[in-house]
């Protein structure tokens, strides 16, 4: 769908930053009852009060001819209307409680309020950085990788292209000592490149964490759902998780069953839907459920059947993500043209369904850029990384970027280390490190 207007902002916002603001609907210049909002959320565990920045609204009435140039000033939170006789300023019209420099969102639609209430016509997003206090951002999320085991051995994963993988359970001490940096964190993942279910002590790590961070951080963790019989479902769902993402990656049966080697899809579809129904039992909203579905050329016909899963489960949240290849760091190669209608199919079962579906790009960025430099990955046995991109299955040993170990030194201390710093900031300036080199994480913006 073409867009009646268009922004441009610069990604890194270092200081007072000029943008412009395309409108190419003449009917909608000069508009009283039309605005254009910009609303900025967090990346990381972004929630509509606690975790905002808040929004700008610009009346279309400022906006007289196609381009209008403007000064976004994030520390005085205004923007400046540049190409006026008299350059306007725009105040924050709500502003949220987050004071953080980090990656956001920046969502901008355009609104008619002609009408009460006013109603949203577009909307677009794109990702901007937030650097206003140096090129060094706060750690804000990490994995914990309470396992390195699974019970599958699905095709696609990177768990079968990799020979120095060790199979077990996160060291006490590791464990430990990540459970205490992470009190301060917005976000953690207990995620390794095992099944976390297989861990025995998962529901009581959860409880603490969340006894432990602060009231806007968020826990969560992403399961194959072939362990989710009645009792784990329930003790899961009652451990305060704050989101469960589903890995299921088909529609039907043949075609998961020939993915997800070793696991039965009428037994999943059945524990997840067990899982929905419990929560809904009591008639809560978490914890946030998602399905993940990993592109391939095996699967790519059955996109828009998956997101009709999705919506007769009961599952508010459905994501698709390009496969990248173990180690080569490539993205799969798919049938473009399939692809496109199939991400049309789906964005239609969601819309007439009213649940969230999220695509990646159909083509490469012409920019390239890295979401991680805000995380860090922790590996099994201790090691910590720039990214999962660098974790075994994903890259060779030459490729990979140690930069300490948690049973060894404190993950605060790994992070403010100058060589770790030196690492973030050549990929926020996008001068990337040579263990960057092929990554295509960074060319399709895959957050």
């Amino acid at each position: 769908m073409n867009k009646s207007y268009d922004i441009e902002i610069p990604y890194l916002l270092t200081g007072p930053a000029r943008g412009r603001i395309t409108v190419s609907d003449p009917r909608l210049y000069g508009l009283d009852n039309h605005f254009i909002r910009l609303d900025l959320y967090p990346l990381i565990a972004p929630s509509h009060m606690r975790r905002h920045y808040g929004w700008w609204d610009i009346p279309l009435k400022h906006v007289k001819q196609e381009s209008t140039n403007f000064i976004f000033d994030f520390s005085k939170r205004t923007i400046r209307l540049d190409n006026q006789r008299i350059p306007v300023e725009i105040m924050q019209g709500w502003r949220g409680p987050i004071e953080e420099d980090g990656y956001c969102m920046l969502h901008v639609s355009l609104w008619d309020k002609s009408e009460e209430p006013p109603h949203m016509m577009e909307m677009k997003s794109q990702p901007v950085v937030i650097a206003t206090h140096g090129l060094s951002l706060p750690l804000k999320q990490i994995n914990i990788p309470v396992t390195d085991r699974c019970n599958l051995k699905c095709t696609m994963c990177p768990r079968q292209n990799t020979k120095d993988l060790i199979e077990a359970d996160i060291p006490d001490d590791a464990l430990q000592s990540l459970l205490v940096s992470g009190r301060e964190l917005s976000g953690i993942l207990l995620q390794g490149l095992g099944e976390p279910l297989l861990y025995k002590n998962i529901f009581n790590v959860i409880k603490q964490l969340k006894r432990e961070m602060h009231g806007n951080s968020e826990v969560g963790l992403t399961t194959n759902a072939t362990m989710l019989n009645e009792d784990t479902g329930r003790k899961l769902l009652d451990s305060g998780l704050d989101f469960l993402y589903f890995s299921v990656d088909a529609a039907t049966k043949p075609t998961y069953e020939t993915i997800r080697v070793g696991a039965d899809f009428d037994a999943v579809v059945k524990n997840i839907s067990r899982c929905v129904e419990y929560r809904s039992t009591f008639a809560r909203n978490k914890p946030r459920l998602m399905m993940n579905f990993v592109i391939t050329q095996q699967n790519l016909h059955e996109i828009a059947a998956f997101a009709g899963l999705a919506r007769d489960l009961g599952i508010e949240n459905v994501t698709f993500s390009h496969c990248l290849g173990a180690q080569s760091g490539k993205m799969e190669i798919v049938d473009k043209n399939e692809l496109f209608s199939q991400f049309g199919s789906a964005l239609g079962i969601a819309g007439e369904n009213g649940f969230n579906i999220y695509l990646p790009p159909l083509e490469k960025a012409t920019a390239e850029r890295c979401f991680f430099m805000e995380r860090a990955v922790v590996l099994a046995q201790g090691d910590v990384v720039p990214c999962h991109a660098m974790a075994p299955g994903y890259s060779t040993e030459e490729r990979r970027r140690i930069f300490g170990n948690v049973r060894k030194k404190s993950l605060e201390g790994i992070w403010d280390q100058e060589d770790f710093k030196e690492f973030r900031y050549q990929v926020l300036k996008g001068d990337f490190p040579v263990e960057c080199t092929g990554c295509e994480c960074k060319a399709y913006l895959v957050p």
